[in-house]
């Protein structure tokens, strides 16, 4: 039975806040795995993903709970904050113990029986930005009695398709961790543990017991991040408050650390870019503060919420009157007594997972799609390198390929030109490079050509050394060949290429072509060389490069059947 627990979430979280005698139990720790990265940690993601080859791991902590005390209902509160695409997961119990910056793919513990009794949960459009509520009280009455070790919950995809994800206890966007929300039975000892000393909560209000305030909630209030005990050079009783904005904001010379004071942690939220104006004058030197931004777009859109770092007249890193802060980036800007400069300062590749990207199609035949769940923060550029796991094989020469919904870009061999049917497969990951119009397919799974006979009429020439040239002076191949004219001699980026024409009598479209270097060179570990006939007679061959690269200039010999 499928159950759609996001419709009925506000409902039954008021119906839980409103009851005397509710605890909670906040995360210990949470992390996820997934196949794609096998021995990768993410221990300290802001994100819990559910999705094919992608499980996420919740500790529960137990221990505010009084011994042997009875559950008469215990439910996990789960918010969503990003749907790919809509699918049903479940809930299950964690068979060993694991750690949240030790846990990856390749040593997560093995899961045990449905926590739910196989109720899945259902996640829609509609979910974002919802919380959703999960009864596991069978599992949780097993832990307090001790008749099931507390080794935590796992969420995974219980549905062919699905990718969405949760707050996790790092998360500073909307800071809703999991969290499971206990009510106890009439004997527990919960009931006085946990008993209110006081009327009802009046609405906007969220009860838990006596406690005048609870720890694990937002309340708006700046919270802290230690107080620096233990640290070799920080002074015990010092702390960094963290200040959330969602406007712009003039920092203050009292926003900065001094020789006696603590500074402030300056975070933007929300998923609007802002400004944050840094003084002038500037502190004095070694006075710091730490700025962060954690404004985010909504999945798929594509966009980063940059934050701009005012200089005011001061410039930042030696010259430059602004700064450019991207998504999931935090710097601590420091003043030498007249300008500022960044400590942990980056350099962001082609995007924030990285210049290489793996992922697999959940599109239709010749319609390849897929959605990466942090986004791609610096949007599709050329030289954006995906290894894609297509679904099906091609049909058409001219399939699409559209990434987080940004537009069906079409699929062509590298050069440009249309895919042969097959040319993706399931059984292979095809190579894509983005252009800037097209995805170039590096390796297509067809033979483009091939030589069918060659006859030497003297050995091989070798020019010896690490890297040789070989050559053949006096070779004859049989079928109709011919030589183009100089290709090459200026420089190339990725996805572009250089090519010429060679006119071979005889030379039928759609028939395999053999390329040589006339020289006997080979090409460049960056340059991919391809020809084809193009037209009657008419071959044509490309140098097409995978990075910045010179390719020497040169002739070639083609040879087609």
């Amino acid at each position: 039975m499928h159950r759609n627990l996001s419709a009925v979430a506000v409902f039954l979280l008021v119906s839980f806040v409103s009851l005397p005698g509710v605890a909670q139990a906040p995360p210990s720790a949470d992390a996820f795995v997934t196949n794609t990265q096998p021995a990768g940690n993410f221990g300290s993601s802001v994100l819990l993903p559910v999705q094919p080859g992608t499980t996420s791991y919740i500790q529960l902590n137990l221990a505010a709970l009084p011994a042997n005390a009875s559950i008469a209902k215990a439910t996990l509160r789960l918010y969503v904050n990003a749907v790919a695409a809509p699918g049903s997961f479940d809930v299950y119990q964690v068979n060993s113990g694991w750690s949240e910056k030790g846990i990856s793919f390749n040593n997560a513990p093995s899961l045990g029986p449905s926590a739910t009794g196989g109720h899945q949960v259902q996640v829609t459009t509609d979910s974002l930005n919802q919380f959703i509520l999960i009864d596991i009280t069978p599992l949780a009455q097993s832990w307090m009695n001790g008749s099931v070790p507390n080794y935590g919950i796992a969420l995974a995809l219980s549905s062919v398709i699905g990718s969405f994800s949760f707050d996790s206890k790092e998360s500073s966007g909307t800071s809703h961790q999991p969290e499971l929300i206990v009510v106890p039975a009439a004997t527990s000892p919960l009931v006085s543990a946990y008993a209110p000393a006081s009327p009802a909560a009046t609405d906007g209000e969220k009860l838990v017991g006596q406690q005048t305030s609870d720890p694990y909630v937002d309340s708006g209030a700046a919270s802290e991040v230690g107080n620096g005990s233990g640290l070799t050079g920080v002074t015990p009783g010092l702390s960094w408050p963290i200040v959330l904005k969602s406007a712009d904001y003039a920092i203050q010379t009292s926003d900065f650390s001094t020789s006696t004071s603590d500074g402030k942690y300056l975070v933007l939220t929300g998923s609007a870019a802002h400004t944050f104006t840094l003084p002038n004058p500037a502190p004095p030197n070694g006075n710091c503060v730490a700025i962060g931004n954690h404004a985010l777009a909504p999945i798929g859109s594509n966009i980063n919420i940059f934050l701009t770092i005012a200089g005011n007249g001061r410039t930042i890193d030696g010259g430059a009157p602004n700064a450019t802060q991207p998504g999931r980036n935090s710097y601590v800007f420091c003043s030498d007594g007249t300008n500022y400069w960044r400590l942990n300062k980056q350099l962001p590749g082609v995007s924030q997972i990285g210049p290489d990207l793996y992922t697999r199609d959940t599109g239709t035949v010749n319609a390849l799609k897929t959605t990466f769940v942090a986004g791609l923060d610096f949007g599709l550029i050329a030289g954006t390198t995906i290894y894609l796991l297509p679904s099906n094989a091609n049909t058409s020469g001219t399939p699409t390929f559209n990434v987080n919904g940004l537009g069906a870009k079409t699929i062509v061999r590298f050069g440009n030109h249309p895919l042969a049917p097959g040319d993706l497969s399931t059984a292979a990951l095809a190579v894509v490079i983005y252009d800037g119009n097209n995805w170039q397919l590096v390796n297509p799974q067809t033979i483009a050509g091939t030589v069918k006979s060659v006859t030497a009429t003297a050995p091989l020439v070798s020019s010896g050394g690490a890297t040789p040239n070989i050559s053949c002076p006096t070779c004859t191949t049989a079928g109709h060949s011919g030589t183009t004219g100089s290709i090459g001699g200026h420089s190339l980026t990725a996805g572009t290429c250089a090519s010429g024409t060679a006119a071979v009598t005889g030379a039928a479209v759609g028939h395999p072509v053999s390329v040589s270097a006339s020289d006997g060179s080979l090409p460049n570990g960056l340059i991919i060389l391809s020809a084809a006939v193009t037209s009657p007679s008419t071959v044509t061959v490309q140098l097409c490069a995978t990075g910045s690269v010179t390719p020497a200039a040169n002739t070639y010999n083609v040879i087609t059947q």
